[in-house]
């Protein structure tokens, strides 16, 4: 299993336009450094990774940021993390040549993968032929040592961070709740949204809303808990105008499909996604966090 391939889909999710990048612009290394490690931290279940992203000197010294550890019943490694600010970006020729360079020196560390986040302003015509550059010379590897994050990714991976409400979760942490950090669908809907965080429940980031009887859409959380233990979903469905109908009872199962039947065409129709690691207290009547993925269903002839 390659514990790549999750990141980037999660982060598929986030990613900004290409104007958008420029909110890049002047973000010092570290505090891209710091938010690529809270995202980690917090979207570890569904990568399968744990860590702190602490390092010794001698790691920095070698162009290697942090390094969080992955385990596995059947793999486990070293994600070695390169972030590449605006500043970065700025410097003249040297540029590509220092990337390359430290891209060799981070194999010495044992490292399974080295991800580097290029965070370049794409509206800056030196940044946007350095990210190309990277990308390409990225791309003509054939090992899958290297991934390199677009800084489309990384600016939506910024946002994320700057969005993320730390008070609530702090309250959370404390009480030993767990929380869901995101929710999306494989229409590419997502949901940073949920009601423990505060941030009420709906979708942060809808693309489509409209769905068809007979369709089937795979809605995955991702959540996060602060005492390390085993994290249970549950998946209930309201029909319009309806009470909501558990579909997916309490498992440690983080995914469910739901095949749409007739029944379900109406407006609004919600699907409520809960949380909760198994104790004497909960939030919300016995979840720990929740939120909403609402549709629109049609019928299958429908457009």
């Amino acid at each position: 299993m390659n514990k790549i391939e999750p990141i980037l889909e999660v982060l598929q999710l986030y990613e900004l336009a290409r104007d958008e990048t420029a909110l890049l612009c002047n973000v010092p290394h570290d505090d891209l450094v710091g938010a690529t490690n809270d995202f980690l931290f917090h979207h570890a279940p569904r990568f399968g990774i744990t860590g702190s992203g602490d390092l010794t000197q001698g790691l920095r010294d070698g162009g290697v940021d942090s390094v969080w550890q992955y385990r596995a019943s059947d793999i486990s490694g070293q994600l070695g993390v390169q972030i590449k600010s605006s500043g970065d970006f700025d410097q003249g020729s040297s540029f590509r040549r220092s990337v390359m360079a430290q891209i060799a020196e981070s194999r010495q560390y044992n490292l399974t993968h080295f991800l580097i986040g290029l965070a370049a302003d794409l509206t800056n015509a030196s940044h946007r032929e350095k990210a190309r550059g990277i990308l390409a010379d990225v791309a003509r590897m054939t090992d899958n040592y290297v991934i390199a994050l677009s800084p489309e990714k990384v600016a939506g991976l910024w946002k994320w961070r700057q969005g993320l409400n730390i008070a609530p979760i702090e309250q959370m942490r404390l009480a030993g709740y767990s929380w869901l950090t995101a929710t999306y669908d494989s229409l590419g809907n997502l949901n940073q949204n949920s009601w423990g965080k505060g941030t009420g429940g709906d979708w942060s980031n809808l693309r489509c809303g409209t769905i068809h009887s007979g369709q089937s859409v795979t809605i995955r959380a991702i959540g996060h808990s602060p005492t390390n233990s085993q994290l249970e979903y549950r998946f209930s469905v309201q029909r319009s105008g309806q009470s909501f109908i558990v579909r997916k009872d309490w498992s440690p199962s983080d995914t469910w499909t739901w095949h749409l039947e007739l029944a379900d065409v109406g407006r609004h129709v919600t699907v409520m996604i809960e949380i909760r690691t198994v104790k004497e207290y909960y939030q919300f009547n016995g979840s720990d966090d929740y939120n909403y993925a609402t549709y629109d269903v049609l019928p299958a002839s429908a457009g």
